[in-house]
């Protein structure tokens, strides 16, 4: 325990320079204009210079460059200058080396997750003004700021034990200096006289569910149920906890904001997106912070681990610790997979298919499973022994595995079957990929002491693009890849069958997209042929993007245009293109070439191409522009 007279009285502690306080005062006052404001950076050099840069970042997103403090000042709000400002100081004033500077890293980048939190939040909820919102983010977790300052020797083992632990890190605070950094940050808020609206947000930021339901109704309300989401988002991407950040984040958006989980998913992806950018702001390296998909894979592997933690505790003693943990790790490892084959279990299909339903249901992907039944194994079975049996089972499952591809998933579904969920199909893709799998079960030779047998397989084939409010999607696509598979037995076995999901009319639409991706132009065009383009996409690697994002840099679609859309596309189960395309702000080809540059960046293969060393930069790029132009509207992207 220490006193924390130390922290006030500590000649560390973070000061605000009188630029930051006059900011704070004009921010707080009705009577001040933005030419008060413009004058009193002017004062302070390089906070002209970091506003003005901060301006022109790409978190902003400005359509033209922002060349004088006036319009940088009245281009983002009075209120989000005062906080950068405060930032901006204090941010210089961090230890760039040594034992805490990881520390002090890592609370910029919670930081900045929590703005974006708080901004994106307010502007969804359409509640409050959102550069207010950005301010309470960005500033929410000031005491432990001036903890890394002021206490660094007592503080850096309180930041040690919490990780190792994966405990709340208020309750070490508590447990090891008698005090939290809630408790300095509100202090330190109250000391710099910032708005009363962010101090009571700050105070509440880790309160409990029951609490919150609790509070009485005030102006306060939504600030401090955004304080509580934004400090749990940025725990949930950089923090240790990430399952319990999820588990809350689930409780909170649900009880509090009336959100499915898939609508947290959506929120979740939008985030992550803008960290990047507003991590120029402040000189933050993002890179570590994980995509979405692997970020939740972590969470619930998290909470899976912290479950069994808990079981272990209570059902066995001290002294056995260590074979107990032991044998939860082998436990847990078949719970994963299945005894016989080394396939994954069902348990864990499941899962996987119900995770990438949600990632292809908000991205507008396909997902596709096949479905394998091995023909005649009960005969089998009764001729050679069920020992043969589990034979049979596990060289099929090995030439499955050997045939696919890594990023492709088989399970062991139950008795003779087995499932396979295929990564990002093409309807054609997929069926090619189940003719492979026949064929090599088939050539495959299984050795049973001096016995060689020959086995084959019927296959039935699924695909879908889920929809945003479509449910049922597991179950639709295991029950018609089954029936599928039943069609290759009633056909004579050793066969594969197809059953889509889609409709005709969609089945065209994803057949149309396929067609305009960029690799499918340039074979169509004799430049390339399938294979060597297999090998060139292979290579590359496509960040996703938002329709709305696309659409935006290939001026396809207004400012105003593209807040209608997502206005209504939040209001509804609808997609952003299918939205657009019913209000008619684009057509159905413009729709079509979006989707095939959201699902294969042009800009990606081109460089690819270059890489390998299959194209000089210069025609690369004149095929590059002359696929583009087919887009009418999009001359823009060519500049």
């Amino acid at each position: 325990m220490i006193d924390p007279q130390q922290i006030w009285s500590s000649p560390n502690l973070p000061t605000l320079p009188s630029v930051a306080v006059k900011l704070l005062e004009i921010s707080n006052s009705v009577d001040s204009d933005i030419q008060d404001v413009v004058e009193l950076i002017r004062q302070d050099p390089a906070i002209s210079a970091q506003i003005l840069k901060a301006s022109n970042s790409s978190f902003f997103g400005f359509r033209s460059q922002v060349t004088s403090l006036r319009r940088a000042v009245s281009l983002l709000g009075t209120t989000v200058v005062s906080s950068l400002s405060l930032s901006f100081t204090l941010h210089d004033g961090t230890l760039r080396n040594g034992p805490l500077s990881t520390e002090f890293e890592r609370y910029w980048m919670q930081s900045a997750i929590q703005a974006v939190t708080a901004e994106t939040l307010s502007q969804q909820e359409s509640h409050g003004i959102s550069s207010e919102f950005f301010s309470l983010g960005l500033l929410l977790d000031l005491g432990r700021l001036a903890m890394l300052h002021t206490i660094p020797d007592e503080y850096l083992p309180v930041l040690q034990q919490q990780a190792a632990e994966q405990r709340r890190l208020c309750d070490v605070e508590q447990e090891l200096l008698g005090f939290d950094h809630v408790t300095v940050g509100v202090e330190l808020m109250e000391r710099w006289n910032l708005p009363a609206t962010l101090i009571e947000a700050a105070r509440h930021q880790h309160i409990t569910l029951e609490s919150l339901k609790n509070l009485e109704p005030s102006a306060s309300e939504f600030a401090i149920h955004t304080a509580a989401l934004s400090s749990a988002t940025a725990e949930y991407f950089c923090g240790p906890n990430k399952g319990i950040a999820l588990e809350w984040l689930r409780e909170l958006t649900s009880q509090c904001l009336g959100w499915q989980s898939s609508r947290l998913d959506s929120f979740l992806e939008i985030i992550r997106e803008r960290v990047d950018q507003v991590g120029d702001l402040f000189s933050i390296n993002t890179s570590e912070i994980s995509d979405p998909c692997e970020l939740i894979t972590e969470a619930n592997l998290q909470l899976a681990q912290l479950t069994l933690r808990e079981h272990v505790a209570s059902t066995q003693a001290e002294a056995h610790r260590d074979i107990v943990l032991q044998e939860n790790e082998s436990l847990r490892a078949q719970t994963l997979h299945d005894a016989t084959t080394g396939a994954y279990n069902r348990r864990f299909f499941d899962e996987t298919l119900n995770n990438e339903i949600n990632r292809c249901r908000r991205n507008a992907e396909a997902v596709g499973i096949a479905f394998i039944d091995i023909d005649h194994f009960k005969h089998l079975n009764d001729t050679y022994g069920h020992q043969f049996g589990d034979v049979v089972l596990q060289c099929v499952t090995e030439t499955l595995k050997r045939t696919l591809r890594n990023a492709d998933t088989v399970a062991r579904f139950g008795g003779d079957e087995l499932v396979v969920l295929i990564n990002q199909p093409s309807e054609k893709g997929l069926m090619r990929v189940a003719e492979r799998l026949k064929d090599a079960v088939a050539l495959a030779k299984i050795q049973f002491g001096n016995m060689a047998v020959n086995v084959t397989v019927s296959i039935g084939t699924t695909y879908t693009v889920p929809g945003r409010g479509e449910r049922d999607v597991a179950s639709n696509l295991v029950n018609a890849a089954d029936k599928a598979m039943y069609e290759s037995k009633k056909k004579g076995r050793n066969q594969v069958s197809h059953h889509p999901l889609l409709s005709e009319a969609d089945r065209q639409f994803a057949r149309d997209v396929q067609q305009r991706r960029f690799s499918r132009w340039l074979v169509q065009h004799n430049d390339f042929d399938v294979n060597t383009m297999a090998r060139v996409l292979l290579k590359t690697e496509n960040t996703w993007q938002a329709i709305g994002t696309i659409s935006a840099n290939l001026q396809l679609l207004t400012t105003e245009q593209i807040d209608e859309t997502l206005r209504v596309h939040y209001e509804s189960d609808e997609r952003f293109g299918e939205v657009a395309l019913r209000l008619g702000y684009l057509t159905e080809n413009e729709l079509q070439f979006l989707l095939a540059i959201q699902q294969e960046q042009p800009v990606s293969v081109q460089a690819t191409l270059v890489d390998v060393g299959l194209l000089d930069e210069e025609p690369a790029t004149a095929l590059l522009k002359e696929y583009m132009q087919q887009l009418s509207r999009a001359q823009s992207i060519l500049k």
